[in-house]
Formats: structure tokens, sequence, C-alpha cells
């Protein structure tokens, strides 16, 4: 599986750093047509609550790394193809004596539309694949458990651009297993490579 998820998250960067921010010349009568296309790396701090049997659970802290493939189809509408490669959500109990972490890839659709000035909000669908789950129960060392597939879920987010490159984001997502919260910091991935001078 880690293999394959190599490979998944290769081939996306290969593909997206190749065509990102390549203006698409608009043909006559295309309303829906592309004009401009960016990759935007995030990350950020997200706070996790899955339910369980557990009492007086806690949302865990977690960090998270995503790609985000921005299609503009004008100033104000655009629709992103987003992907976190490694996401991992973790709930606690009340006193930390029980945590719980649940590894899995997460992909989706999102669509945008900015509001007023640098401000944006999306929404869209996305589903999940779901690598490993395990526990710690006081000072024991995490241990895999069984799990089923979250499969589908929703969110929404509302952004703010600095920069034509840079800005900040906020996500809720929503599934049928519970709901997540990040607050994330996003750059353009040519930024990022100009800046190492690969």
């Amino acid at each position: 599986m880690e293999k394959i998820n190599s490979i998944v998250v290769f081939v996306f960067l290969t593909v997206s750093s190749i065509q990102a921010q390549q203006p698409i010349e608009k043909k006559e009568g295309t309303t829906f047509s592309i004009v401009h296309k960016e990759l935007h790396i995030e990350g950020g701090l997200e706070q996790s609550m899955i339910y369980n049997d557990t009492l007086n659970q806690r949302m865990g802290s977690t960090p998270f790394l995503s790609f985000h493939y921005h299609n503009y189809m004008n100033e104000k509408v655009k629709w992103t193809l987003f992907l976190t490669p490694v996401a991992m959500h973790m709930t606690k109990n009340n006193k930390q004596t029980l945590r719980e972490r649940y590894f899995q890839i997460e992909s989706g659709l999102m669509a945008s539309y900015k509001i007023f000035g640098d401000f944006w909000v999306s929404a869209g669908p996305g589903y999940s694949y779901r690598l490993f789950k395990d526990y710690k129960q006081g000072a024991n060392s995490y241990e895999e458990t069984n799990f089923e597939q979250p499969g589908i879920f929703f969110c929404g987010s509302v952004d703010y651009w600095f920069r034509t490159t840079t800005g900040v984001r906020f996500t809720s997502v929503v599934s049928k297993e519970g709901y997540f919260l990040k607050f994330g910091v996003f750059l353009n991935f040519n930024t990022i490579y100009k800046a190492l001078k690969f």
C-alpha cells in the first residue's frame, strides 16, 4: 500500500507541476473553459473528532499537508482538485489516557467563488481510503486495530489571499464518522520550486 500511495503522489505532483500556472487560450463560444491553472501546497493544523464508544471525547491536534490544483474559469469562479496523501486524524478522551489515530488518503473536488476582495468560499464532496487505525492506552505504545472504510465526506472552506500566490484557509470536513476543522497556509508550487532553485 505504501508503494501505491507513493506512486499516486508522484504522478499527481508530476502532472500538476508540468501544467501548473499555464495560461490556456480561451476558444470562441466556450463559456466554461479553463483560462488558468495553478498548483498550491497547503500545510497546517487539524482538530479531529471521530465518534466512538469512548466517554468524554476530545479533539486531537495533528499536522496536515495537502495539494490543491486550481482551474480558473474567470476571475471569480474556479474548481479545484485536492489530495491529502496521508491524512492523520486523532481523537482522545478528556484525561488523554486513550488516543485513537486514523491514517487515510483523501481526495475530492471543490467549486469556489470569490465573494469580495481577496476572500473565496468553496464547497464540495470528497472520498477517503483508510490505510490503518491504531490506538494507545496510557503510556503504552500504539497498536493497530480493525476499522471500516469511511468513504464519502463533504467539505467547505473560506480562503483569504494575501497575494496571488499565498494565503490562509479555514476548512471544515463532515463525514458519517465525525468532523474535522483545519487551519492552513497555502503557497503556489512554482514559488516554492523557484525558491529551492531546482
